[in-house]
């Protein structure tokens, strides 16, 4: 019997799948139906892993095999010695449930992907995706670069993640040329609890065209409204203000009969507002 054929029978015997195995060894399923089926043999420290899982020595994994090249007489007194002690004493039932409390274990605490697309537009994958929390540094940390990046902090043209940059960004602190999407988000577009571009919709809203419930830019609306040109809020700042309180050159108190007073003072006072922007305030006044 070969080592592919053993590895078979064993994680049969023990009543694994082919993905249980991959996640307790960190190896993809492909890898361990190459194993089993003797198209590659485990690398010395996966050898290692396999011997513990199952409550084996490398002899019996190894017994009659002569195509392995990892295994030598001194490599197993030398390396596997410790698992040899380890499980001589179990029983194969004791063995049988601890190896998968362990696989069930890991699969629990595992809480991190990847995946890098093959396709690429220059040197820049077409798809890159690095969530969660990565023990090694090899592992890349969660950081993702693509045209299209998801992860802990994603870099690309449409980025997903908690840091996220990009054309167009969603995240917790989202930075995009075009649009942003995050807690604290910074963009030509930008919606957020913070949000700061040339059109920004937030809880504090920064930008030239600005609603938010503490609004500052050219062009502003929101409970707290402060402009340099069109302001509306309930306390409002700008040139042409309307507000429950109001401050400016036209002022305006808050009284729906005065709505097209308002529209009609910006196309006579600030005919060179732009037409979307009269738009936006046309819309909020009915």
């Amino acid at each position: 019997m070969n080592v592919g054929e053993r590895l078979y029978e064993l994680r049969k015997k023990y009543g694994y799948s082919q993905e249980d195995i991959a996640y307790k060894l960190q190896v993809t399923r492909q890898t361990v139906s190459k194993w089993e089926n003797n198209m590659t043999t485990p690398e010395l420290s996966k050898a290692v892993e396999l011997c513990k899982l199952y409550g084996i020595t490398v002899e019996s994994l190894t017994a009659n095999d002569k195509s392995s090249d990892y295994v030598e007489k001194n490599d197993v007194n030398n390396d596997f010695q410790d698992c040899r002690d380890e499980y001589k004493s179990e029983s194969k039932s004791e063995l049988k449930g601890i190896g998968k409390f362990i696989v069930h274990e890991y699969r629990y605490r595992k809480v991190n992907y990847q995946y890098k697309s093959k396709a690429k537009i220059g040197n820049v994958p077409l798809v890159d995706i690095n969530i969660g929390w990565f023990n090694e540094k090899k592992k890349g940390n969660g950081i993702a670069k693509g045209i299209i990046a998801i992860g802990n902090v994603s870099i690309g043209l449409i980025s997903i993640g908690i840091l996220s940059i990009g054309l167009f960004s969603i995240g917790i602190l989202a930075l995009g040329l075009f649009i942003a999407f995050g807690t604290i988000a910074i963009g030509t577009y930008a919606i957020g609890a913070i949000a700061i571009g040339m059109m920004s919709i937030g809880a504090v809203s920064i930008g030239y065209m600005s609603i938010g419930a503490m609004s500052i830019g050219n062009y502003s609306i929101g409970a707290c409204a402060i402009a340099n040109q069109i302001a509306i809020g309930a306390y409002a700042n700008g040139v042409i203000a309307f507000g429950d309180e109001a401050a400016g050159q036209f002022v305006y108190l808050f009284d729906s009969s005065n709505y097209s007073e308002v529209l009609n003072a910006i196309q006579t006072y600030l005919p060179e507002t732009p037409k979307w922007v009269y738009n936006i305030f046309k819309f909020f006044l009915g």
